[in-house]
């Protein structure tokens, strides 16, 4: 199918649909739609995978609820003061370290496994073949293979009934 068909796809595709497809998803299928769905903008696997781990990350630090995921009860229950201290540690980083060393005390502890680039670029892959995701090639970027956005039917759908 070529990238004109799969966007035609899905266009023709109504929220109500849609809704219902978002909600066959699995856990991880659903948080990385999340984030495409409240940035509202074309993103690469990298900044989606960036915004994830940042979620986490704000969570345990700052006590911001968390903007793509839903945390499990046995998630909160397992943060005590020691791990947040640790995780508090690394604001002195730089943001790519920071990042990298937040990932692996999110999988060290249980707290969240957060997927590989390539994890996300298959899972992507998929829901732009179900019409919830629409891809494109920037014209002007040699670095960014591809982006992604939410459908915008989804977004719709889903924005009325959150009533926003």
């Amino acid at each position: 199918m070529s990238d004109e068909d799969t966007l035609k796809k899905a266009f023709e595709l109504s929220g109500k649909e849609l809704k219902k497809m978002y909600n066959l998803l699995t856990d991880v299928e659903q948080a990385i739609l999340n984030v495409l769905i409240k940035e509202k903008k074309a993103l690469s696997v990298k900044e989606i995978r960036n915004l994830l781990i940042d979620d986490f990350y704000n969570f345990i630090v700052n006590s911001v609820p968390t903007k793509y995921v839903e945390l499990t009860p046995s998630i909160l229950s397992s943060l005590d003061r020691k791990k947040q201290v640790e995780f508090k540690s690394l604001k002195s980083l730089n943001p790519t370290q920071r990042r990298v060393e937040a990932q692996k005390l999110l999988k060290n502890y249980g707290i969240a496994e957060i997927p590989s680039f390539q994890t996300i670029e298959k899972i992507l892959n998929e829901l732009v073949a179900a019409g919830l995701v629409i891809k494109r090639v920037p014209l002007l970027s040699r670095k960014t293979k591809a982006v992604y956005a939410a459908n915008p039917n989804l977004i719709d759908e889903l924005c009325d009934n959150r009533g926003r």
